[in-house]
């Protein structure tokens, strides 16, 4: 079912067609695959084949995380920090964050390591955050990138390095990152 939802959603060897491919991973999710709950809740965050919903989407991602679904603890981790379905909690945001993070989900990693470089839901601390930041970009996450090039260009949490922040914006410019192509400007 989950499959045929993605097909759906995809338009692989069928139509794409967002309102079957919920239907069909909805049929998933409720039967408790984890992996269907973090779509639907995707589905429900974004308004895709259904109406527009946080709090259904927290609904589906709570379910997701309970399972130890790295993607849906992190999802719920950016619904806490936004406050988008539940009432705003940053310390909520980073339990969940850690979840998915102690499991390497790059999205995790990097909304971590921005908790800490920001002090959010956390006592701030570049250092901890530069380490956060360092495993999502090394996973190949461009946002995780920029930060970590703005943290060399700065030097901030490590030692000013202007090459090394070449590095990172590269990185991460070259998967079409806007604020990094900007920062790479700056560099030359």
């Amino acid at each position: 079912q989950h499959n045929l939802g993605i097909c759906y959603n995809e338009g692989q060897g069928v139509e794409k067609n967002a309102e079957a491919s919920a239907m069909w991973c909805g049929k998933a999710a409720e039967q408790g695959y984890a992996q269907a709950q973090t779509i639907l809740g995707v589905f429900f965050q974004h308004g895709t084949g259904v109406k527009q919903n946080y709090e259904t989407a927290v609904h589906w991602y709570t379910k997701a995380a309970a399972q130890g679904h790295p993607e849906g603890q992190c999802n719920l981790g950016v619904c806490f920090e936004k406050g988008r379905g539940v009432e705003k909690n940053a310390t909520t945001a980073v339990h969940w964050y850690s979840k998915a993070a102690a499991q390497g989900h790059p999205h995790g990693l990097y909304f971590l390591g921005n908790c800490y470089d920001k002090g959010t839901g956390v006592k701030q601390n570049y250092e901890t955050g530069v380490r956060w930041y360092t495993k999502a970009a090394e996973q190949g996450d461009a946002a995780a990138q920029c930060n970590l090039g703005g943290c060399f260009y700065e030097g901030t949490g490590v030692e000013k390095n202007a090459t090394t922040a070449v590095h990172w914006y590269s990185k991460a410019a070259d998967q079409e990152h806007a604020s990094a192509q900007y920062n790479l400007g700056i560099c030359f």
